[in-house]
């Protein structure tokens, strides 16, 4: 007898437990890919909360090196401190709202 037919002889001799452990996988399947489809979507959502937010801009000063500045996460060049005390003491509310990904003010183009 081939292995076929004795696995369908078998689920036609016991339907209840077949039936069980179809339904087993089903559930294990959907239940992974449901979570996996949340989790990918929460990613997503965090990610457009964080931009819309500015968490992705960058303010880096003009003479920046980007290799270095890319390589080690910082820059050694900063701007003055009363940029930051002019620029926020305008009254104008969120002063970089409008920026979005990967965008930079250089020292030399931020109104002041």
């Amino acid at each position: 007898m081939s292995p076929l037919k004795l696995i369908l002889k078998e689920i036609s001799h016991r339907k209840a437990n077949a039936l069980l452990a179809l339904l087993a996988v089903v559930v294990a399947v959907t239940g992974s890919i449901v979570f996996h489809s949340a989790f990918a979507g929460s990613l997503q959502r965090t990610k457009r909360i964080q931009r819309d937010m500015g968490q992705n801009l960058r303010i880096v000063s003009k003479e920046t090196d980007l290799a270095h500045f890319w390589h080690e996460g910082f820059s050694q060049k900063t701007f003055p401190e009363c940029f930051i005390n002019v620029r926020f003491n305008t009254g104008s509310g969120n002063a970089f709202g409008a920026v979005r990904k990967n965008q930079y003010f250089l020292a030399d183009s931020v109104p002041l």
